[in-house]
């Protein structure tokens, strides 16, 4: 029987944004809004122990697009996403 392309994947993993963040288990991770902030939208992600992970910071209401920056422990850009959000009919 031919192997599905999912179960070739989990064997094979791709790196979609690079290899330094991805772990061989599964890891559980927790998500928290921090309440007095400044900024539109800014999270932390840590593991179940409590340790940072990734800090999400956001944008959007007085711009095009709405923008998220995902940095990593050290501060590093890891991913940049936009979602434009007013599209001007021809």
């Amino acid at each position: 029987m031919a192997e599905s392309s999912y179960a070739a994947m989990a064997n094979n993993p791709i790196a979609v944004i690079g290899p330094q963040y991805c772990a061989p288990n599964e890891v559980d991770l927790v998500i928290s809004r921090k309440v007095m902030t400044l900024t539109d939208g800014e999270f932390i992600v840590s593991d179940m122990n409590g340790n940072f992970v990734f800090k999400v910071r956001g944008q959007g209401a007085l711009g095009w697009h709405n923008k998220r920056v995902i940095l990593d422990a050290a501060g590093n850009l890891v991913v940049n996403l936009k979602e434009k959000v007013m599209v001007l009919p021809c």
